[in-house]
């Protein structure tokens, strides 16, 4: 299962609207405890996932603390945290100026393989990034620029798919079902 909500209350920007006024303070706070029974949920498919031998990701910005609440606790503590840049994995630009969004992005994953193959893959400055801020049009219509940088690229799909496809056949039990270091696709210094 890949799990990808909304990071809107526990991304970076959220913590900065916080330090705006005490308003806005309480109102973010508020909604991120109406948002608990959310984070409870996917904490619950971690365990049984896991419990089935059966994979689950999680994917957010890097910068999201949504993972550091108690409710994710099983999920954080039982996978690898992959994190790399969506230019390098995603190919992910800008539309009209072709510039590249660097989006730096993390993927609690379950498996060893996935985490193998985007853990620590970011971006080799080869090329010129535009900052993630401001708005842009796109297909006639004004959006924020996180809003277009929140969505996949066709190329990351397709990564990540063929990957999950291909840790299918391999069987690898999820990480913290791992008995013995041989049970792991790829062990580094980190795990």
């Amino acid at each position: 299962i890949w799990l990808a909500p909304e990071c809107r209350l526990w991304g970076k920007f959220s913590s900065l609207n916080m330090s705006k006024s005490l308003e806005l303070h309480d109102r973010i706070a508020r909604q991120r405890i109406e948002n608990r029974h959310h984070l409870q949920l996917r904490n619950e498919i971690y365990l049984y996932q896991t419990s089935k031998r059966r994979h689950v990701h999680l994917e957010q910005p890097s910068e999201s603390i949504m993972l550091e609440q108690p409710e994710l606790a099983d999920f954080r503590d039982g996978t690898l945290p992959s994190v790399f840049d969506m230019c390098k994995i995603g190919k992910l630009k800008m539309p009209q100026s072709q510039l590249y969004l660097q989006k730096r992005t993390r993927v609690n994953t379950s498996s060893g393989y996935l985490d193998h193959h985007l853990h620590e893959r970011y971006c080799d400055r080869k090329h010129e990034h535009m900052v993630i801020q401001g708005s842009m049009k796109h297909e006639g219509k004004y959006m924020n620029v996180s809003t277009y940088a929140a969505a996949y690229t066709s190329s990351f799909g397709s990564f990540v798919a063929d990957k999950l496809l291909k840790e299918c056949v391999f069987c690898e039990p999820p990480v913290v079902l791992f008995r013995e270091p041989d049970d792991v696709f790829a062990v580094g210094e980190k795990h």
